[in-house]
């Protein structure tokens, strides 16, 4: 259930003065916390650049046919050049159904609510009942989803972290090597939990071995040369930055963030229905901050 803006703009202005920088070292003492990575400070690759699309675009093509990927789908990704970036820690893997339901239930008496209601928790993996929240069997280590940009800042905020920004994101799935998937330059459908293209649109494909959501561990081939899990597929992730077609030229070289203002913030990464170019980090996914989905989560940073 989506809310309303005035009633979002709300939440997350009392949300952040409750769990902001004041309490910013408050530990998820009824969760299992993520474990973080290390990103060493230095410059990576921001982007592609025209002939690096195209190059892209031919390996894909060897994958699913020639002409079968829309050479305009990286257009806004176009640019390839280095910034630098403070050194910085991210989530080994996205934020869990067991971690968020600790946080639902450190605030759950606050009155806020930062969770859409759960109508199917086989899907979402969270029951709510008495103002409490249980995680359903088995799904303590899914990632959560149903999950909107506000509701993911606050998560982030009460944990001690924040969400990273878009070149962050993409630094720590690509590495300084400019890697076109977490795992290398090949796409791996093995190594990823994906979908597939059809004439109707973009579906879960169960030949990965799971139709939705895997747990977020699920697929260790596919994890960064520096442990970092699930950068391709399974849920798209949240980023702090709102979104601009040309947002690349308009960045800083250093430390860069997006505009201070927009309509939809960028969600990188794919989910469990995408294929193709969408699985890799350069391609730059947009949703409006009140979104909520079943392929749609986060990880935090520090």
């Amino acid at each position: 259930m989506l809310r309303t803006a005035t009633a979002i703009l709300q939440v997350i202005i009392t949300g952040f003065a409750l769990y902001g920088p004041a309490h910013a070292e408050k530990p998820l003492a009824e969760g299992p916390a993520a474990p973080l990575v290390y990103i060493a400070e230095g410059k990576f690759i921001l982007g592609l650049r025209e002939q690096g699309a195209w190059n892209f675009i031919a390996t894909l093509d060897k994958v699913y046919g020639e002409n079968s990927v829309d050479v305009t789908v990286f257009d806004n990704a176009i640019w390839g050049e280095p910034v630098r970036l403070a050194e910085y820690r991210i989530s080994a893997t996205e934020v869990t159904v067991a971690q968020y339901t600790a946080f639902l239930n450190a605030v759950a008496d606050t009155g806020r609510h930062y969770h859409p209601e759960m109508g199917d928790p086989s899907t979402c993996g969270i029951k709510r009942a008495g103002g409490r929240y249980t995680v359903a069997a088995g799904r303590e280590n899914y990632p959560v989803v149903y999950v909107n940009w506000y509701d993911a800042a606050a998560y982030a905020a009460w944990a001690g972290m924040r969400l990273p920004t878009e070149a962050e994101w993409e630094k720590a799935a690509r590495g300084t090597d400019g890697r076109l998937f977490p795992w290398g330059d090949l796409l791996l459908p093995e190594n990823c939990n994906h979908g597939r293209p059809t004439k109707d649109g973009d579906f879960p494909d169960p030949s990965d071995g799971f139709v939705h959501t895997a747990p977020v561990s699920a697929f260790p081939a596919g994890k960064t040369p520096l442990g970092v899990a699930g950068m391709a597929g399974n849920v798209w992730e949240w980023t702090a930055d709102w979104y601009v077609p040309d947002g690349y030229k308009r960045n800083s070289v250093v430390d860069p963030h997006g505009p201070e203002r927009g309509t939809r913030k960028v969600a990188r990464g794919g989910s469990f229905r995408s294929w193709g170019p969408a699985l890799s980090p350069v391609y730059r996914g947009k949703f409006t901050p009140e979104t909520i989905a079943d392929d749609l989560g986060f990880r935090c940073v520090k």
